[in-house]
C-alpha cells in the first residue's frame, strides 16, 4: 500500500493565493466590478470583503490598483471607499457591526480564512489577538466602524493587487504601482501565505485598548494527591518469598544449628566451613547429620520431605559460585545417618545462593532438576525424588521385599509424570509446565497422606493405578520378554481396538515408538497407550488419536479418512450381529455433536472444544465402548460422575483394580505369575 504524501500547508496556501490574484485580474471580474456603477456600489461587495479579508489576515492595509474598463472604454478614476468590518468570530461578549447589504458576498472570502482558522493572526475579538501585541512587534489594525476607516483608494488601472511592505504606499495611497507579471503573482502568492508565521515589515496602527478583549486560558491546576503505587502483580518466577518470612525462615536455621539436634565439628571434606564474615559467632563449627537435616528441608527451605536426601546431597556437594552441580560428585557421595553431617556455614551460603527469596514451587523446581543453566526437568531428574518416595513412604513399605516391582513402580511414576505435566513429547517439564501442573501439590500431600491410593490426591504415585497397567501389560505379553507385538496389542479389552487403528499405532503416527527392537512395544509406549485409551478426554489423549487418524497428516480429518477407519467398524457390527449404521448417519450424529468451526472437515481445535469427543473416536475404532455410549443409562451416568474418581482414567483404574483384586484372592498363585504384589491398603 503506498504511503500518504505529507500535506504541505504552505504550498497549499501559494497557490489558493495565486489563484485568488488570477481571478481578480480575469476579464469577467473586471466586468462584475465595472458594472457596479459607483463605489457606494462597490463597497460591500465582494472585492471589498475580500480586501478586508485580506487585511484581517495580513495587517495591512493594502493598496488596491485595478484596471476597470467598461465596454464603452471609460475608467474609474481614483474612487475610494470604506470597507465594512467583519469579525464573524468576535468574543461572545461583543456584537460584530455589519451593515445590511443586499448584495452578493463571494465565499472566497472563508476560503481565505486560513490565518484566523489556524490561530496565527486573529481578529481583535479572538483570545489569541494579544498574542501579537508586543512592543516590538507590529500589531493588527482594530476596525471598529466604517467611519474610523481609513479610506481604501484604487489607483490607475494595472491589472494588480500589490503588498507593499513600503511604509510610504500606506501613507500615500495614490502612488503609482508597477505593472503586473507571472513572476509578481507567484511572488506575492508566496508572500500572502506567509503573513500568519513571517509578517512583514510594516508600519502598522496599533489597536485600541477599549476594543480589544483578551481572555487568558485558566491555569491548569496540579493535584496534590498522592500517586498511588500498583502493587507488583506479575512474577514469572512465581510469587517470592517476603523478606520478613526470609528472616524467619534463616532465625529457624540458626535455632536449630543452636539446639541439642546439632553436633560440634571441625572443619572436614564433608562439613566445610565458607565464608565466615556472615556467619553469626558460635554457629562456625555446629553441624546436623541428614536426620536432623530434615527440618531444614521441610520448615526452612519449605519443600516437601521426599527431598531430605537430594537436598542434603547437594549442600554437601555446593560449591561457592560455580556454574553448575556436580552430580557425579553427588552421587558417589557416601552419607552415613549419623556421621555424615552439614556446618551452618556451608548450609548459609547455599540457602544464600539458590534459595533465598524464591517462591515455594520455583524452590522445589530448582531442586530437581540437576542441571543450573537449563530451565527443564529430565526424566532421570525425577528419579532420586521417586526413590525417596518409595524408601520413606508408610503405604509404599510392602514394596520394600520386592526390589524388582520398585523398579517397575518408579518407571510407572516417571511415565505418568510426564505424560501429565506437559504437552510436548520431549521427556521434559518446564518451569510454564510445572506451574500449570500439580506435581508441587501432590509432593506436598504426599508428606501428610498416609494413603497412597487416594487417587485424587496422589495421581501419579497411586499404587493401584501402577498394579492396573503393569497387570495389563503382563496379560499382553504372553512371552513375558517385556515387549509386545501387534497380534499381542489386538487382544487389548477383548479385541476392542480395529487393526487400522493398532497398525496406525504400531507405526508410531500417534506418538515416536520408543521401543528399542522394531515392531515391538516397550512397557513405556503402552502405559501411553492405556492412558490415552482409557481417557479419552485428556489432552494428550486428543492429541495422540487425531495423529493416528489423520492419515495424510494435513492437521484436518476428511471424509475419506473418516469413511476408511469407520469401514472396518461396520463390517464388526455385522459380524457381531449389532443393528449396523451407516456411514453417512453416524458421520452426521458426529457432526451435529462436535459442531465444526468449518465445513471441509474436523480440526484438533474443535475436538478440543467438545466434551464429548471421546465418543468420536470409540465410533471409529472401539466398537464396545461405542455400543455402551449408545446403550448407556443416563441414570447410571449421573451416578458415576458423583463417584470420588472425577476422569475416566480413574473410574476404569478402580473397577480394574477390584476385578484383579477378586481374582487375585480366588487364586493366589496368579499374583505370583503376574510377579506383582497385591496391595490391600493395610
Amino acid at each position: 500500500m503506498a504511503m500518504k504524501r505529507p500535506l504541505n500547508v504552505q504550498s497549499s496556501k501559494v497557490k489558493l493565493n495565486e489563484l485568488f490574484i488570477h481571478w481578480l485580474t480575469l476579464p469577467a471580474t473586471q466586468a462584475r466590478v465595472s458594472h457596479l456603477g459607483n463605489v457606494d456600489d462597490f463597497a460591500p461587495a465582494e472585492g471589498a470583503e475580500i480586501l478586508h479579508e485580506m487585511d484581517s489576515m495580513s495587517g495591512i492595509s493594502p493598496v488596491i490598483a485595478l484596471d476597470r474598463a467598461d465596454s464603452h472604454g471609460s475608467a474609474y478614476g481614483n474612487l475610494s471607499f470604506t470597507s465594512p468590518p467583519r469579525s464573524p468570530r468576535a468574543a461572545p461578549n461583543q456584537q460584530a457591526h455589519r451593515p445590511q447589504s443586499s448584495h452578493f458576498t463571494s465565499p472566497m472570502v472563508d476560503e481565505l480564512d486560513v490565518a484566523h482558522r489556524r490561530g496565527a493572526v486573529s481578529p481583535h475579538g479572538s483570545p489569541r489577538a494579544h498574542l501579537l501585541a508586543s512592543p516590538n512587534e507590529a500589531t493588527l489594525p482594530v476596525p471598529t466602524s466604517p467611519s474610523t476607516r481609513k479610506p481604501l483608494s484604487l489607483g490607475s488601472p494595472a491589472q494588480l493587487l500589490t503588498l507593499d511592505a513600503n511604509p510610504t504606499n500606506v501613507a500615500n495611497p495614490s502612488a503609482p504601482t508597477t505593472p503586473s507579471t507571472p513572476g509578481d503573482v507567484a511572488r506575492l502568492s508566496v508572500a500572502f501565505a506567509q503573513m500568519d508565521t513571517n509578517p512583514p515589515n510594516a508600519t502598522l496602527r496599533q489597536p485600541s485598548s477599549s476594543n480589544l478583549t483578551v481572555s487568558m486560558p485558566p491555569k491548569r491546576k496540579l493535584s496534590t494527591e498522592p500517586r498511588v503505587q500498583i502493587p507488583h502483580f506479575f512474577f514469572p518466577d512465581g510469587k517470592p518469598v517476603p523478606k520478613e518470612d526470609g528472616d524467619k525462615q534463616l532465625a529457624a536455621a540458626k535455632k536449630l544449628f543452636e539446639s541439642k539436634k546439632a553436633v560440634t565439628k571441625a572443619a572436614t571434606a564433608a562439613s566445610r566451613l565458607t565464608r565466615k564474615s556472615s556467619i553469626d559467632k558460635g554457629l562456625e563449627s555446629k553441624a546436623v547429620n541428614m536426620k536432623a537435616f530434615g527440618e531444614l528441608t521441610t520448615k526452612v527451605c519449605l519443600l516437601p520431605r521426599w527431598m531430605n536426601e537430594v537436598l542434603f546431597r547437594r549442600v554437601l556437594a555446593y560449591e561457592p559460585g560455580a556454574a553448575n552441580y556436580d552430580k557425579e560428585k553427588e552421587r558417589a557421595l557416601t552419607i552415613h545417618p549419623t556421621n555424615t553431617v552439614v556446618s551452618y556455614p556451608a548450609f548459609k551460603d547455599f540457602y544464600d545462593a539458590e534459595m533465598a527469596g524464591k517462591s515455594k514451587a520455583r524452590r522445589l523446581f530448582d531442586a530437581i532438576k540437576w542441571n543450573k543453566k537449563s530451565e527443564r526437568i529430565t526424566k532421570a531428574d525425577l528419579r532420586p525424588l521417586i526413590d525417596e518416595v518409595l524408601l520413606v513412604h508408610p503405604g509404599l513399605e510392602f514394596l520394600k521385599s520386592t526390589p524388582d516391582f520398585q523398579v517397575r513402580y518408579a518407571d510407572t511414576v516417571q511415565i505418568r509424570i510426564m505424560f501429565s505435566c506437559t504437552q510436548r513429547d520431549d521427556d521434559t517439564i518446564t518451569w510454564p509446565d510445572f506451574q500449570n501442573s500439580t506435581l508441587c501439590d501432590v509432593l506436598h500431600v504426599l508428606d501428610t497422606e498416609t494413603d497412597i491410593n487416594v487417587s485424587t490426591k496422589t495421581e501419579y504415585f497411586s499404587y493401584e493405578h501402577f498394579y492396573v497397567l503393569y497387570c495389563k501389560f503382563w496379560e499382553l505379553d504372553t512371552d513375558h520378554d517385556f515387549y509386545i507385538s501387534q497380534d499381542d496389542l489386538s487382544r487389548y479389552g477383548n479385541n476392542c481396538l480395529t487393526q487400522a487403528i493398532v497398525e496406525r499405532i504400531f507405526t508410531g503416527k500417534g506418538r515416536r515408538v520408543r521401543s528399542d527392537r522394531e515392531g515391538r512395544m516397550n512397557y513405556e509406549d503402552f502405559v501411553w497407550l492405556c492412558l490415552c485409551e482409557e481417557d479419552k478426554t485428556s489432552l494428550r489423549s486428543l492429541d495422540y488419536w487425531f495423529r493416528c487418524l489423520d492419515t495424510d497428516e494435513d492437521g484436518i480429518l476428511s471424509g475419506y479418512e473418516l469413511d476408511y477407519f469407520f469401514s472396518e467398524q461396520r463390517q464388526r457390527m455385522e459380524a457381531s450381529y449389532q443393528e449396523t449404521i451407516s456411514y453417512d448417519d453416524i458421520l452426521c450424529q458426529m457432526m451435529d455433536m462436535i459442531s465444526p468451526s468449518r465445513t471441509d472437515g474436523l480440526r484438533l481445535s474443535d475436538l478440543k472444544a467438545c466434551s464429548l469427543s471421546g465418543n468420536f473416536f470409540n465410533a471409529l475404532f472401539n466398537l464396545q465402548k461405542f455400543i455402551a455410549f449408545e446403550q448407556r443409562d443416563p441414570f447410571m451416568a449421573h451416578a458415576e460422575k458423583q463417584l470420588p474418581e472425577k476422569t475416566d482414567w480413574d473410574r476404569f483404574a478402580k473397577v480394574e483394580y477390584d476385578r484383579m483384586s477378586l481374582e487375585a484372592g480366588d487364586q493366589p498363585e496368579e499374583s505370583e505369575e503376574f510377579g506383582v504384589s497385591h496391595y490391600d491398603g493395610a
